[in-house]
């Protein structure tokens, strides 16, 4: 009788060592398992992370770019003789026409005190991006001889903000009525255009000078 009890025992002492050891191979599983896909989640983050600072620098590197370079028309301008206002008007670049002799700043905004001043920008984009640039000045100070510029005469504007200077080739002068305001029409084209507008001797028509770029 003792003896089968002690081999009850014994064969008792032997499944719990397997069911130890089998627990403790079970936890080594779990335990690495957890491990493993903890190390591949750092390794993925890190990838990621990785990623999203090259996709970053890329993105950056194509802004600067873009910032950076200039059109091809463009040339770098000299603005050190250009004054940022003049009164209490912001000037945004400068108009120069060799042939008639002007060599004007342009004020940003167009009123009367404005125009005893210089040429003022009427309408539009800003100097020398794409779109219709619309300036005018009072004939006898500023713009005395545009009527007498002729199809493939040349001028250029010179955007202070930016330092750049682009060519512009007259294409038609007119004269037209006060109240004809289709010469301020944008074109949609991506072309940069530049209207210059101021009267005649008697006042009553407006002269029209219009110019793109070369």
């Amino acid at each position: 009788m003792a003896t089968n009890l002690q081999g009850k025992k014994t064969s008792r002492q032997k499944m719990k060592k397997g069911k130890a050891i089998t627990l403790i191979v079970l936890v080594g599983i779990l335990i690495g398992s957890i491990v493993y896909l903890v190390n591949d989640c750092l390794n993925f983050s890190l990838s990621s992370e990785t990623n999203s600072v090259a996709v970053i620098k890329q993105t950056e590197n194509q802004e600067l770019n873009n910032v950076t370079t200039k059109p091809a028309k463009d040339q770098t301008a000299d603005v050190s003789n250009i004054p940022s206002k003049m009164g209490n008007y912001e000037v945004v670049g400068q108009l120069v026409i060799d042939k008639i002799g002007v060599k004007r700043n342009l004020l940003a905004i167009c009123d009367n005190p404005a125009l005893d001043l210089s040429i003022a920008k009427l309408y539009g984009p800003e100097v020398n991006e794409p779109g219709n640039f619309c300036v005018c000045g009072h004939r006898e100070t500023m713009l005395k001889e545009l009527d007498t510029l002729k199809k493939g005469d040349t001028l250029y504007m010179i955007n202070t903000k930016t330092k750049t200077k682009v060519n512009y080739e007259v294409y038609k002068v007119y004269e037209c009525s006060p109240y004809d305001l289709s010469c301020l029409d944008q074109n949609e084209d991506g072309k940069r255009e530049v209207t210059i507008i101021t009267c005649t001797p008697s006042g009553a028509k407006r002269v029209v000078c219009k110019a793109r770029e070369t």
